[in-house]
């Protein structure tokens, strides 16, 4: 028996040290804002949270955090060669030093290097401001409050006054919001902020009320700006965000503004605001939260902004996929404190070029509460619209009346026109009708949505948009 333990021990500790594992290439750095413009790269400067570095040849994205800190594991053990550099400076006119790094990782695993710092900078004395909406959370709901959020930023690298004018949608009514506004006229208001620091933001919660009485589908429209004297990048100072009133839905869901662009703008390449909202509907706080969002092709090849969330996290593109780790974020459920149980990030995307009229691009999000399986979000569509005048001829055997309409529509097809399904967009590109069809005639119920203008879509059987038509509800 001693000598079978004997030979059992030796067995296992010669296993032990034959199959250890070697330590992965740890490759580690700052993105950070160079607040004085002297070209140095210095502790005092702020950081550039949610800057995204790109580890090339692989592609692989990993966002600076809070601190501005950004960190890559390397598992290649054979000696190679990385190259870091930042995957976009959004801030007008600015550069970055240096450029990029080459970084030689010897063979064996175990490298650790911290000192690639990027220093992002600004021509000395650029005035700057940006403003932009934060998607809003909850949806716009019949007879409840939902907040809309402004960021507002200094982009500059001088001290400045920034005013911010919002112009709420005349359909909804104040009800407050985090910073008391210097002016208010209904759902008008103008805050001034006072010798902002350069790459310092706020964010403005407002808080908006939907009547009871107004329709399911009713679109919404809220618009903001900022100014600054002098300011010499104005392409940063308007924003605008469509929505659509919605009826109760899961918590757990994604959005985007716009939903359709215009057949130049498919052409050109558009910027895209998606956001997924989550809420943790169980019995105890989320220890951690991950979000991934599996884009397609056609918008994942382009830029991508972080631009907000609820709680710090960070961020990685790998391939076609986003994911945004909320570590330790401990969200509470929302029996036990249900407006903390809420949480959202939002990003831009920057479609491809080329992209034909009548394209269609779908996406989800999984969202992965501790160890449970994804929740998947909904299906959000980006559309490129049909140029204008084609509508009418894309489908010769296809159409739609009585257009305007008070009631019901009848949408005609003959047997030559392949077309299988009819979905009904709004104003702002979302769904409110999506539906089965054969040829023939078919009769569309419109009594539930609100009056307006909206884009019936045809598809085939391999869902290609085959044909459009404009509808108006009177």
């Amino acid at each position: 028996m001693k000598n079978l333990l004997h030979f059992l021990l030796v067995t296992i500790l010669t296993l032990s040290s034959a199959t250890t594992i070697a330590q992965p290439n740890e490759i580690v750095g700052m993105v950070r804002f160079d607040a004085n413009a002297n070209g140095v790269f210095e502790q005092s400067d702020p950081p550039l949270p949610g800057y995204g570095v790109r580890n090339g040849p692989s592609g692989i994205i990993s966002s600076a955090d809070y601190y501005g800190n950004f960190y890559f594991d390397d598992y290649i053990m054979t000696a190679h060669t990385d190259t870091l550099s930042l995957a976009g400076v959004p801030l007008g006119g600015a550069t970055v030093t240096p450029d990029q790094y080459i970084v030689s990782i010897p063979a064996g695993g175990s490298f650790f290097d911290s000192t690639f710092h990027f220093l992002v900078q600004l021509p000395v004395g650029t005035i700057d401001a940006s403003g932009q909406f934060m998607l809003p959370w909850p949806y716009s709901s019949p007879g409840h409050d939902h907040n809309v959020g402004l960021l507002v930023t200094n982009t500059g690298n001088t001290v400045d006054d920034i005013t911010v004018q919002f112009a709420g949608d005349a359909q909804q009514t104040w009800v407050g919001s985090n910073i008391t506004p210097t002016s208010l006229i209904g759902v008008n208001a103008i805050w001034v902020f006072p010798a902002m620091m350069p790459m310092r933001d706020t964010v403005i919660v407002v808080v908006l009320h939907t009547d009871s009485l107004i329709p399911i589908g009713t679109h919404i429209e809220h618009s903001m700006s900022v100014s600054t004297p002098n300011d010499g990048f104005a392409i940063n100072n308007v924003d605008t965000l469509g929505e659509t009133v919605m009826a109760s839905m899961d918590p757990n869901f994604k959005e985007m503004d716009p939903a359709m662009i215009n057949d130049s703008e498919g052409m050109s390449g558009k910027e895209v605001d998606y956001a997924i909202h989550f809420q943790n509907t169980g019995t105890a706080p989320a220890m951690d939260i991950v979000v991934t969002d599996t884009l397609d092709q056609r918008i994942a090849d382009g830029p991508i902004t972080f631009v907000a969330s609820s709680h710090i996290c960070n961020w990685t593109k790998q391939g076609n996929v986003l994911r945004f780790t909320f570590t330790y974020i401990q969200l509470p459920d929302s029996g036990s404190d249900e407006p903390g149980s809420h949480g959202y990030v939002q990003f831009k995307a920057h479609t491809a070029a080329g992209l034909a009229p009548g394209t269609t691009i779908p996406n989800i999000a999984n969202i992965f509460f501790d160890v449970n399986p994804p929740v998947i979000t909904n299906t959000c569509w980006l559309s490129v619209a049909l140029v204008a005048g084609i509508d009418e001829q894309a489908l010769n055997n296809f159409s739609v009346y009585p257009n305007p309409s008070t009631g019901p529509i009848t949408v005609s097809l003959d047997g030559s026109t392949p077309v299988s399904r009819i979905v009904l967009l709004d104003a702002v590109g979302h769904r409110v009708k999506d539906l089965a069809i054969r040829s023939g005639t078919s009769s569309i119920e419109l009594e539930s949505l609100a009056k307006g203008f909206y884009v019936l879509q045809a598809f085939d059987r391999s869902q290609r948009m085959v044909g459009m038509s404009k509808v108006i509800i009177e």
